[in-house]
């Protein structure tokens, strides 16, 4: 599926009623990853939720109704070994479901379910009397103008989507517009300079951190199989704080993280501006994250004093480390507290640099952060 290069507008959350009033998610408890596979939903694991099911409809309080679970046409990658309990009896496997009783550990939400929602559905049976059956085609439905899809979140009391404990539905619209959700954190706009943000999001798209350790969760989410990922680096003093928690949030997973991957590369551009010590220093793509480890653990905040930083130059040193297509997405994530200058400082032009980013099939990904005292 391909990603929407968009804000996430998030899914409309509806009341309705249920037996488990403490099983209720809201808006800031789920949050949506497109990727190629799909569209990734993470259920933050609310007290006493056990386990999730993707339903077509929502059941009502009579139980008149059958409701039935969204199924792909393919076992999926992240739900296809889940198992589902059903009339006291374990369905066959694999499963086609979307269902989760196995929690993840999510960097934004923590203890979390992963649901893989492929751009593929059907509910119901074609063959079993009385029953209703239905496809729909995800991908389709959002690429309308005013596309959306409605779908119940059904939460359980106990593993494997078991009836025999409480259970709610809560009820979700996928917009046209889909991407991640960032907005976990409430925003204080006073830690952000005014006019920083409309530069970063000329970018690309931009999540505003609430503090340092916000934006490194973010961050973190983004490490996936199959991507080439350059970070770009603001190196400046006002970037302390972020640099410090950067160090101990992300480097002592970083290596496992990445051995977990077969087929991705995680490349660095350091940036400061002109007239300090650097504009840009390098480390290539590599699939050994060692050598960017070092860099990171080695580097020092300095320098500044001015609010526009070399972003673009930075970002025109990153998109020249990917090289000939190899068959995985590239994405760049500018990581600084701190916008490029609007109008060029050196040779290097925005107008030019984002033409490079089109042609190569680049995503770009700019984490804000706040403005703090070091």
């Amino acid at each position: 599926m391909k990603r929407c290069a968009v804000f996430l507008g998030f899914l409309s959350l509806l009341s309705l009623p249920g037996a488990l009033s403490a099983q209720t998610l809201t808006g800031t408890d789920v949050r949506v990853v497109p990727r190629d596979d799909g569209l990734h939903l993470i259920v933050r694991q609310i007290p006493g939720l056990a386990s999730v099911m993707l339903t077509e409809a929502f059941e009502l309080p009579d139980h008149k109704i059958a409701t039935y679970s969204w199924k792909g046409l393919a076992p999926n990658s992240v739900n296809g070994a889940e198992k589902r309990l059903l009339d006291g009896k374990f369905l066959k496997t694999p499963n086609l479901f979307l269902i989760s009783s196995t929690v993840v550990a999510d960097p934004l939400f923590g203890p979390s379910f992963e649901v893989l929602i492929p751009p593929q559905l059907e509910y119901g049976s074609k063959t079993a009397p009385n029953s209703r059956y239905g496809t729909l085609d995800v991908t389709a439905e959002l690429a309308k103008p005013e596309g959306k899809v409605w779908f119940s979140i059904r939460t359980f009391a106990k593993p494997y989507q078991d009836y025999t404990g409480a259970y709610k539905d809560n009820a979700f619209e996928l917009s046209s517009i889909v991407v991640e959700q960032v907005s976990t954190l409430p925003l204080d706009g006073s830690y952000y300079v005014k006019g920083n943000e409309d530069l970063f999001r000329r970018l690309g798209d931009t999540y505003k951190a609430y503090d340092a350790a916000a934006g490194v969760r973010f961050l973190k989410t983004l490490f996936r199989e199959n991507l080439d990922l350059v970070v770009l680096l603001d190196l400046t003093k006002s970037m302390t704080v972020d640099l410090k928690a950067l160090k101990a949030d992300l480097l002592p997973e970083l290596a496992e993280t990445m051995a977990g991957f077969r087929n991705s590369r995680l490349g660095l551009v350091q940036y400061r501006d002109y007239g300090e010590a650097f504009v840009t220093k390098v480390v290539p793509l590599s699939a050994d994250p060692a050598a960017w480890i070092k860099a990171v653990s080695q580097s020092e905040p300095v320098g500044g004093g001015d609010i526009p930083e070399a972003v673009v130059e930075a970002l025109d040193v990153g998109v020249g480390l990917f090289g000939p297509p190899r068959g995985v997405d590239r994405l760049i994530v500018v990581f600084g507290d701190a916008p490029q200058h609007d109008s060029p400082r050196g040779k290097v032009l925005e107008s030019e640099v984002m033409a490079k980013v089109a042609a190569g099939n680049i995503q770009v990904q700019t984490v804000l952060l706040p403005v703090t005292p070091f």
